[in-house]
Order: C-alpha cells, then sequence, then structure tokens
C-alpha cells in the first residue's frame, strides 16, 4: 500500500489540477494498481515482487507524469500556438513594412523576437516547466510585451497604408494573445507542497494580487525603459534604478506568494502599495 501510494504522488506531482480533480486520478490509479497487484499475487508471486511488476508494468512514475500532464495541458498549448503564430506574423509584417517604406531592417529587434519564438516551441512541447516556474513565464510573456512596443515604436515612422492597418490589427490580437498567455499562467496552479494545502481563497487572492499589481508595474517599468531607450539621456538611465528597485520588491513579493502562502496578507500589501505609488505617478504625469 504505502509504495503505490508513494508512487501515484510522484505522478500527480507532475500535473497540475484542482483538488476534486487530484483525489479522482490518486483513487482511480491506486484502484488499478492494486488490482495488477493481486492479478500477479495469484500467478504465485509473493507481495513485494507482485507490487514490483505492477509498478513497473505501469511505466516509469516522470514518464506517466509527463505523459499525463501533456494530456491535460490543451489549453495551454492552444494559447502558446496561438503565441507563437502571432509573434511570427507580427515579426514579418513589421520588417516588410519596415524594408519596404523605409529600407530598414531591424536585425536586433528580429533576433530578439526570433529567439522568443524559439523558447516558446520549445515550451509547447514542455508545458510542465510553465505550470513548475509560473513567475518566471508570467515574466517571459512581459518580454513578449517589450517585443509588441518596439515593434510598434518602429512602425510608428511609416505613412499609413493598407499594411500599416494590418499591422494595428495583428499587434491587437497579438497583445491578446500575450495576455491570455499571462492570465493562464497565473491561473492553473500547480500541486505543491505550500500551494495545495491553503484554502481556496488564499490561492486565489494571491493569483489576482500577483497578477493585477504585475500588469500595472510592469506596464509601468516597460514604458519607463521604452523612454530611455528612446530619448537616451544619461538623465532618463540615472532614474531607472528607483524603477528597478520597484521591479525587484514586486519580484521578491511574487517569490514569498509562491514559497509562503501563508504570508499572503504580507504580499497583498506589498503589491497593492507598490501598484497605488505607481498608480499615483501616472495621475501626476497625466495632470500635467
Amino acid at each position: 500500500m504505502g509504495r503505490i501510494n508513494d508512487y501515484v504522488k510522484q505522478i500527480l506531482q507532475r500535473i497540475e489540477v484542482n483538488e476534486q480533480e487530484y483525489q479522482a486520478l490518486h483513487i482511480e490509479m491506486t484502484a488499478y494498481l492494486h488490482e495488477r497487484k493481486e492479478l500477479y499475487r495469484s500467478e504465485g508471486y509473493s507481495e513485494d515482487q507482485a507490487t514490483e511488476m505492477a509498478l513497473k508494468k505501469f511505466g516509469d512514475s516522470k514518464c506517466v507524469g509527463q505523459s499525463l500532464a501533456s494530456s491535460l495541458f490543451l489549453q495551454r498549448k492552444k494559447a502558446l500556438y496561438s503565441l507563437l503564430l502571432f509573434s511570427l506574423a507580427y515579426t514579418v509584417i513589421t520588417t516588410v513594412v519596415l524594408s519596404y517604406f523605409n529600407n530598414y531592417h531591424p536585425l536586433r529587434w528580429l533576433l530578439f523576437t526570433s529567439l522568443l519564438a524559439t523558447i516558446t516551441f520549445a515550451l509547447i512541447k514542455r508545458p510542465l516547466f510553465i505550470a513548475r516556474h509560473r513567475i518566471i513565464f508570467i515574466l517571459f510573456c512581459f518580454l513578449y510585451l517589450i517585443a509588441w512596443f518596439y515593434g510598434l515604436f518602429l512602425i510608428d515612422v511609416v505613412p499609413n497604408s493598407m499594411f500599416t492597418w494590418l499591422h494595428v490589427v495583428l499587434s491587437l490580437l497579438y497583445l491578446i494573445s500575450i495576455i491570455i498567455n499571462m492570465i493562464l499562467g497565473a491561473l492553473f496552479q500547480p500541486i505543491n507542497k505550500h500551494f495545495s494545502d491553503e484554502k481556496l481563497k488564499t490561492r486565489r487572492l494571491i493569483v489576482i494580487s500577483n497578477l493585477i499589481s504585475g500588469l500595472i508595474i510592469c506596464s509601468y517599468v516597460l514604458s519607463f525603459i521604452a523612454g530611455s531607450l528612446i530619448f537616451l539621456t544619461f538623465n532618463h538611465f540615472a532614474r531607472l534604478f528607483p524603477v528597478l528597485i520597484i521591479l525587484l520588491l514586486w519580484v521578491g513579493s511574487l517569490l514569498l506568494s509562491g514559497n509562503r502562502p501563508k504570508l499572503a496578507w504580507l504580499t497583498t500589501i506589498i503589491q497593492a502599495t507598490l501598484a497605488i505609488y505607481v498608480l499615483s505617478i501616472w495621475f501626476r504625469i497625466i495632470l500635467l
């Protein structure tokens, strides 16, 4: 009983499902393995031998977990495929328009977007990585936001035409795809020791707080960095330090909320304070 139970837990640690689905899968696999064990015992094997054969026939826990995870990640895979598709289309149309109207080839931007596309393709093959490293994936999506924003900046100097309108449509679809992936990355939680022990309300509070504060703070950081790159003045680069401190505090609160869910109240206060501070800066800029 102990070996089978531990084996099933090792499999289920590699997938992300809610508590009800977890229990259903646990019961189903445990019952099946016990049935196989009893079959081998009826053939004359000892209990230890029968258990060993049942587990061996079922497969390596890591491989079984990965196969099961792949069948449960359909939404995420579809979202990643859409992100990859819109990213490539956005990159192609931006490059074509710039080459045709301005005879300009954004090689560095192309290299950056190609790298993002390559990583995305790898993530499609390894969806479990997203489940295990939710924060890293959300930060990866913010790199896509940088690519999206810089593409808009590049196309801004091009005169209006049918191609620029096509670029606007693609940019909206691209942005929607990025946001959908960020939301899926935030909402789907892996079953882990720290997180699954908490109440559903606590988990929802952590996810909502992380997502809303992340959209506000990372948009602020992104716009400030973009402004610094455009104007290229020493003063703007010097002002990046407090902006980066805000970003580091937010990332620290993410790590704390993921590893210490019992401190959700503290991380929520930190994130709310940072978000309010950033919004106050935006309001001051708007009112000037």
